[in-house]
């Protein structure tokens, strides 16, 4: 008898090494209700599974790899009228809105680094070989006039495009300003995979040019009072970083400052 299920069977350790997992994760898929053996001996206690069972295995593994978690898969297995297209088109939308949030950490710690490098009191220039943005219109003041009421009014029109398309809040740290009389147009940076509802106008620019300066102290915006004048000139833009702002100071407004030439 142990002859004829060694031959319709695989053991535990046959079918850990066909599928390269442990024997310790198969067990543990078999506490957990996600894959049993096919025959357990009922007086060693040993585990066979069949030949077949590895293609659930397999899809076990290329689900978790994705990033769905146990619970999920278990119910993948076990449903028969779930909409997998459905499903795996939303983890893919979950797995873009990560992508953006990583790739925006990496940007950030590339400006970070290179701050670190960067005297203050020096402007360099940067090339940007693609941008593409969302437009917001929105009645503001210049941005390097606006009080704390104009923040608040300023961060709630960027709160509503981002909650409208689903993405991360650090989209809020980085973006253009284009100032225009008592207008501005809030360029959000979108990737080129986002759908952008029709309100809000797209852009694309090509080999941005762009000039960066590095301030954290009173002494030192007060160095760039002629970059404040260029920056309100039509035809400039900002891309600004703001941390909280306390009593409406700019030296506590303005980190790290850069100039964009339309």
């Amino acid at each position: 008898m142990y002859t004829v299920y060694m031959k319709k069977y695989l053991s535990i350790g046959e079918m850990a090494k066909l599928n390269d997992v442990s024997i310790q994760r198969l067990r543990y898929y078999d506490s957990i209700g996600m894959l049993s053996p096919a025959y357990v001996d009922p007086d060693s206690k040993y585990r066979y599974y069949e030949k077949e069972q590895s293609g659930i295995l397999l899809q076990i593994q290329r689900l978790q790899y994705i990033g769905f978690s146990l619970d999920e898969i278990k119910v993948m297995l076990k449903s028969s009228n779930l909409d997998y297209e459905a499903i795996l088109k939303e983890k893919r939308e979950r797995l873009e809105k990560e992508l953006d949030t990583i790739k925006n950490k990496q940007e950030k710690l590339a400006d970070y680094e290179r701050s670190l490098k960067t005297p203050s009191s020096k402007v360099c220039d940067l090339t940007l070989p693609y941008l593409r943005f969302a437009c917001i219109d929105v009645k503001l003041k210049n941005v390097l006039d606006m009080d704390i009421e104009d923040y608040v009014d300023y961060r709630a029109a960027l709160r509503t495009f981002i909650k409208k398309h689903g993405l991360s809040r650090s989209t809020i740290s980085k973006m253009v300003i284009f100032n225009e009389g008592e207008k501005a147009h809030i360029m959000v940076p979108v990737s080129a995979s986002l759908e952008v509802d029709c309100a809000y106008p797209v852009y694309t620019y090509q080999n941005v040019k762009l000039k960066e300066m590095h301030c954290s102290t009173k002494e030192q915006i007060q160095t760039i009072e002629s970059l404040y004048k260029k920056v309100k000139h039509p035809g400039i833009c900002i891309i600004q970083r703001l941390p909280s702002l306390h009593r409406n100071r700019k030296d506590s407004c303005i980190v790290q400052l850069q100039v964009l030439d339309k």
